[in-house]
């Protein structure tokens, strides 16, 4: 189907009112888990659309789901005001192993899979991720050697905001870092997130995008000042960032820690060493557009960029960045 969610040029958000499709089941592939067939459904609402997937074995027990929800969602970072907005809420779980991650914006965009390897082998099933793609748009890289080499290293302190915190225990695989969260009522859980490229963009590099207290009506940044994403904690504060025994060259992570029933990766936590922490260097705490993109800002709201067609004197008036001069020291916003 089409998707019912349209940004339009004028950037309003059009809803299409759809339908709910009959369950279907289609076997898929050899692979890791032992899912002989998948049960997919799409439900579609006036506000949002939402995919469920489930996996079943041979004999018929469910071995792992996922849910997709794209449209009007819930939505927490480190760096703006929870809040509904526009973006999609994708959870999969396979047994114990678990991964949520939430993107603040509609746009077509690749992830990184989940380090687990039993939740990035149901995302590799051929119509597990033709669905995804279709739905929303994303794509996986995977964590492999060959594509993308990943070593532990010590967390970015300059990825980590100052007003926030520094988390007691931290470690970054390439983009990857896994941590205590450091404050508010998740602080004490486990982290994981991913490092943009550049700050203050969508998850496409978008760079009209902004953050807390927005008056020019630009959605939400996926990546913020300092670089990060939000992907939500989970858990228990119990949580343990650790060097794993069986791979002691990567970051492991147990999301409650010595107790059993957390999603750990690549062994749960007895009493392995555990990670150090990471001081909190980056002082920005918004992202606002200015001079044509948007920037990490230390202002908590961002101030009136003129929009296209409006009146302006110079480029960093418009929120485009260009100002067309006509003479006379006035000129016109243009794209």
């Amino acid at each position: 189907m089409q998707s019912m969610y349209r940004w339009t040029a004028t950037g309003l958000f059009v809803a299409l009112v759809g339908c709910t499709d009959d369950a279907q089941r289609v076997t898929v592939e050899s692979n890791d888990l032992g899912i002989a067939t998948v049960e997919i459904r799409h439900e579609r609402h006036d506000e949002y659309r939402d995919l469920s997937i489930s996996g079943f074995d041979a004999l018929g027990a469910e071995r792992a789901t996922l849910t997709l929800r794209v449209g009007r969602i819930w939505y927490e970072s480190e760096w703006a005001p929870a809040g509904f907005t526009l973006g999609t809420d994708l959870t999969l779980v396979v047994g114990d192993q678990q991964h949520h991650h939430v993107v603040p914006d509609l746009q077509p965009h690749k992830d990184l899979e989940p380090g687990e390897e039993s939740l990035a082998a149901f995302l590799r099933i051929d119509v597990v991720a033709g669905e995804i793609d279709h739905e929303a748009g994303i794509q996986f890289s995977r964590r492999t050697v060959n594509e993308i080499a990943l070593s532990a290293v010590a967390c970015t302190a300059a990825t980590f905001q100052t007003n926030l915190g520094s988390p007691t225990s931290c470690c970054q695989d390439g983009v990857q870092q896994y941590f205590k969260i450091p404050s508010g009522t998740n602080a004490g859980k486990l982290g994981t997130r991913q490092l943009g490229a550049t700050a203050c963009r969508m998850s496409d590099g978008n760079p009209f995008c902004e953050g807390a207290n927005s008056a020019n009506g630009f959605p939400l940044c996926t990546y913020g000042p300092c670089r990060g994403d939000a992907w939500g904690a989970t858990g228990t504060t119990g949580a343990k960032v650790f060097t794993p025994n069986s791979a002691p060259t990567r970051c492991g992570f147990d999301d409650n820690g010595a107790t059993s029933g957390g999603s750990y990766w690549p062994e749960p936590y007895v009493s392995q060493a555990v990670k150090p922490g990471v001081t909190a260097t980056c002082g920005y705490i918004n992202c606002c557009v200015s001079c044509g993109y948007s920037r990490p800002s230390t202002a908590a709201t961002c101030p009136h960029c003129t929009g296209v067609g409006q009146f302006c004197t110079s480029n960093c008036n418009c929120c485009s960045g260009y100002c067309s001069m006509v003479g006379g020291g006035a000129g016109v916003c243009i794209m």
